[in-house]
């Protein structure tokens, strides 16, 4: 991909992350970062990112490179693409420029069950080191074959609502009765965009 470095420049610590959500990539305003000024942190950084978006291999409408730039404008550090129920491999890497700046660009999934109707218990996986959509069948299944591939797994819009005006049923996370996931997304573009 244009732009994107595979051999990371710098290290990044990623101690404290503030989550800054980038939706879309028609942005029509810059967003102001403001920079950090406590210096009392004694070695953590802030970083901005989005950790929950897609593409068109799944649902979403810019690929990755186009995400990237999007980010970019936005002065995001990172962005974690999580397409759903797959893994696109081989576009990792810090993209821009010296001049204006670097994003990382990681992958995610978003894995849900595709014959469960509705289609409820999307769960967020980063850092497993291969595909895991062959166990979204069973929620715990799912969260013990991403903690065993390395990675780390949240429960994605947990409680998502309806869409009335648009006949949306809602896709909330239902099984609870799971364990060992590391976290709840707590906010999400398209379930805020429901409660309008």
């Amino acid at each position: 991909m244009s732009g994107c470095l595979t051999d990371y420049p710098f290290d990044l610590p990623c101690l404290l992350v503030q989550f800054s959500l980038l939706h879309s990539v028609n942005v029509t305003h810059s967003v102001e970062r403001l920079p950090v000024t406590d210096t009392s942190t004694d070695g953590l950084y802030e970083y901005a990112g989005n950790l929950h978006m897609h593409t068109p291999y799944s649902d979403g409408e810019a690929y990755h490179a186009q995400i990237a730039e999007a980010a970019l404008h936005c002065g995001l550090d990172f962005i974690v693409v999580t397409d759903h129920n797959v893994r696109v491999r081989g576009i990792e890497g810090y993209c821009g420029d010296d001049q204006r700046g670097y994003v990382l660009l990681l992958t995610g999934e978003e894995v849900h069950d595709q014959t469960r109707l509705p289609q409820v218990n999307h769960f967020l996986a980063y850092g497993a080191d291969h595909e895991v959509a062959q166990c979204a069948a069973d929620p715990q299944t799912l969260i013990d074959a991403v903690n065993a591939a390395g990675g780390s797994g949240f429960l994605a819009h947990p409680t998502d609502t309806i869409i009335p005006w648009v006949d949306e049923p809602p896709i909330p996370w239902v099984d609870w009765q799971v364990e060992r996931y590391t976290g709840l997304e707590i906010w999400n573009y398209m379930s805020a965009f429901k409660e309008l």
